[in-house]
């Protein structure tokens, strides 16, 4: 993994806060919606081969490992342009940055399995309030960054590659 020197000013940093390539909240929103789908499918397929007691340690790692798969760019994110960098001038967040990003959706995603408990149903309490002020944050906030980005240094922006420009050609096709 390659060290970056936060002194150095040769070192690409983009200010969290004002970054031109931020992405839409719209594609956000969508992004993280199919990344809840595909991580919930898998964490129910986990939990009929394993049991409930495995998904404490499926969740986290399956909502930090989803960013990290592709370098920084989930299913979602790949899908709708979108790719998840640090701030402070790392390519990509770190398995730690991943984790505290998503920590509204792992506490979601664990109290659906331990619903009928007192952790459950405390896990859904926290989720709920974590993901109030995710989406007030989101959407009020004249940034438009959340709180998991702002403690992970983490940011959200547009990434066009080779199949963004692929699907945006074909859309402008079938608009014509």
């Amino acid at each position: 993994m390659m060290k970056y020197d936060l002194n150095d000013e040769s070192t690409p940093v983009e200010p969290l806060l004002t970054s031109k390539r931020r992405g839409t909240i719209e594609n956000r929103i969508w992004a993280k919606l199919i990344d809840f789908l595909i991580i919930e499918t898998l964490l129910f397929i986990f939990y009929y081969l394993f049991g409930a007691n495995w998904m404490l340690i499926a969740a986290p790692v399956l909502w930090s490992f989803v960013e990290l798969f592709n370098e920084g760019q989930s299913p979602g994110k790949w899908l709708l342009g979108l790719h998840v960098v640090d701030s402070l001038g790392a390519p990509f967040p770190s398995f730690s940055g991943c984790l505290i990003r998503n920590l509204p959706f792992l506490f979601l995603s664990v109290s659906l399995f331990y619903f009928d408990t007192f952790f459950g149903f405390a896990s859904v309490i926290l989720s709920i309030l974590l993901l109030l002020m995710e989406t007030y944050f989101v959407l009020l906030v004249q940034s438009g960054i959340r709180i998991g980005d702002v403690l992970s240094t983490t940011k959200v922006q547009d990434y066009r590659d080779q199949h963004m420009q692929f699907i945006e050609q074909y859309l402008k096709e079938d608009l014509d």
